[in-house]
């Protein structure tokens, strides 16, 4: 009989970083007179007379050393809605309490962390009864959106996780909330989008105008305030890629080893193109419900 190694561990990338090695997982025999498995399979660990130790494979398993996260938080929130927000990095060893117009920067060792964040008012009335405070965050991970979400309700938090990099996250305030309901919608364009140019009424009543030199936007929706149109042209020669996230995919715990920690609804992504020299006059939130993001580049 004799020993052969048939199945490599191939590292993720996805969760961690390569090691610049393969490395075998399992030990199969096969029969030395067929040449055929007999069955027998066992664990290539040290010590084992037949362990096989991991090989350099370079192209296969490129180095990546684990990187730093950095992170900047902004509490952004304002007028009669301004309140202090809590952000706590639960993969890490930051959290604080950010009053209005205050921000934190600090680095957490590692990557893929998750940060919760809450709002004290979040719910609460400002005006009447039924005007309540909601809080609107926006993710970028080196300088591209990536996440998003609205507070509308007390005991709600913001939950983003898989966060490395260079991570932004900044909170800011609405005074469209309705008995605790709101909706929140972002748009990105990309440094990529030559000529072309987008708008929308903003929350202010005032047009948003979308292009190379302004390229975030964002508004809130409510019981007494629908959601503005979205108008706009491709001016250039080439075609440009929308992409819309929405929160309507499954729900998965926020920690998968402790499913008692709350659950998240998992993205879901939707692809569009505006061709060379459409026009675009559409209502993104008849389309598309809850709370999403779009971003725009060139196709």
């Amino acid at each position: 009989m004799k020993i052969l190694v048939t199945k490599p561990l191939i590292p993720q990338l996805y969760n961690m970083a390569n090691t610049g090695k393969k490395q075998y997982a399992l030990l199969v025999q096969y029969s030395s007179t067929t040449g055929l498995p007999t069955g027998v399979v066992k664990p290539n660990v040290p010590g084992d007379p037949d362990y096989v130790a991991p090989v350099e494979d370079a192209t296969g398993c490129p180095f990546i050393p684990v990187q730093n996260t950095h992170f900047t938080i902004n509490n952004f929130t304002s007028k009669e809605q301004a309140g202090p927000i809590t952000y706590t990095v639960s993969t890490g060893v930051n959290t604080a309490t950010l009053q209005a117009t205050e921000s934190s920067a600090f680095t957490e060792s590692g990557e893929d962390h998750l940060v919760i964040i809450s709002g004290e008012r979040v719910g609460q009335s400002w005006r009447y009864a039924e005007n309540t405070i909601t809080y609107d965050a926006f993710v970028f991970i080196q300088g591209r959106l990536t996440a998003m979400g609205c507070l509308a309700e007390s005991w709600e938090k913001f939950v983003f996780p898989e966060l490395s990099g260079e991570v932004l996250i900044n909170v800011v305030s609405s005074d469209r909330g309705y008995y605790r309901q709101a909706g929140a919608v972002a748009i990105q364009l990309g440094s990529d989008v030559g000529t072309a140019s987008f708008s929308f009424i903003g929350n202010d009543g005032a047009l948003v105008t979308l292009d190379s030199t302004n390229t975030f936007g964002s508004y809130d929706v409510d019981y007494y305030h629908p959601a503005p149109d979205f108008n706009g042209t491709n001016s250039n020669a080439y075609a440009l890629l929308m992409e819309v996230t929405t929160y309507d995919g499954d729900s998965v715990p926020v920690d998968p080893d402790g499913p008692d920690g709350g659950w998240m609804q998992l993205p879901r992504i939707t692809l569009e193109t505006i061709e060379a020299g459409a026009t675009v006059s559409r209502n993104l939130s008849t389309e598309y419900f809850g709370d999403f993001f779009v971003r725009i580049t060139k196709k």
